[in-house]
């Protein structure tokens, strides 16, 4: 079984394209824990979770989630990360999840996909965007033979830059970068310009070009339904909101 959890359609893509190679059925963590849904999942041997890489590890609402739900049957899990440049050493807590669950690691995979935190970095263009994606193609037909085959992902870079980020910076980022203020486009977006306004009033020292429009992704964590059809820009909420799990703020 692939379970994935994407905010932007990346890890989605490749959930669904890894799922066409290895013939596992594909489930959404994302559906599941906006609905609070933890009830067990029969896993039937394998599990593949593909992720986003957030802060140089997985999504923490996700890695959550994976803790409270009991996977039956489920014997080894593969972890495939997307990510603009580096997932750091996201490994070693992957392994850490692992033997928690009581599943054999069987290796995390990093897949570069076009950059999309647009807070911080600048989003490739169309041409380069899918020059990324085609080279990702490729990388996953080798991954979808190596989850087939039943053999782990070779081991990724492990230096001390990876070990600082994913160590140190991970819980700062979290802190001082995640917020909750996430907006969104969708189908019904006209290019109008104002997330980009948003973005650049939120992070004056950010002025980077971003290529906004209707390629728009959210800026944090999980998306959001807009109000209605003539906001094009969810606004902040005063007070507080219920979260899964007793989080404090969305990962």
């Amino acid at each position: 079984m692939i379970l994935y959890f994407s905010a932007t359609g990346n890890s989605r893509h490749l959930a669904e394209r890894l799922a066409e190679q290895t013939g596992d059925a594909v489930l959404d963590m994302g559906k599941r824990i906006k609905s609070n849904d933890i009830t067990p999942i029969e896993a039937d041997g394998r599990l593949i979770f593909v992720t986003p890489t957030y802060a140089w590890r997985i999504p923490r609402i996700a890695e959550t989630w994976i803790r409270a739900i009991d996977f039956r049957h489920a014997d080894r899990a593969w972890f495939v990360m997307t990510c603009g440049s580096e997932i750091g050493n996201a490994a070693k807590y992957n392994a850490r999840l692992c033997s928690e669950k009581g599943m054999s690691y069987m290796g995390t995979a990093q897949v570069i996909m076009p950059e999309n935190y647009i807070a911080m970095f600048r989003v490739p263009g169309k041409e380069e965007a899918a020059e990324i994606v085609e080279r990702a193609e490729l990388k996953l037909a080798d991954l979808g033979s190596t989850v087939s085959a039943g053999i782990p992902f070779r081991t990724p870079r492990k230096n001390l830059y990876d070990r600082f980020m994913s160590s140190s910076v991970n819980p700062l980022f979290y802190r001082f970068v995640i917020k909750t203020d996430a907006f969104r486009a969708d189908e019904r977006c006209v290019s109008c310009g104002k997330c980009a306004a948003l973005c650049l009033e939120q992070h004056p020292h950010r002025k980077r070009n971003t290529d906004l429009g209707k390629a728009m992704h959210a800026l944090h964590g999980l998306h959001r339904a807009l109000s209605d059809a003539g906001d094009r820009i969810r606004k902040k909420k005063r007070g507080k909101t219920p979260l899964p799990f007793g989080l404090k703020e969305y990962d």
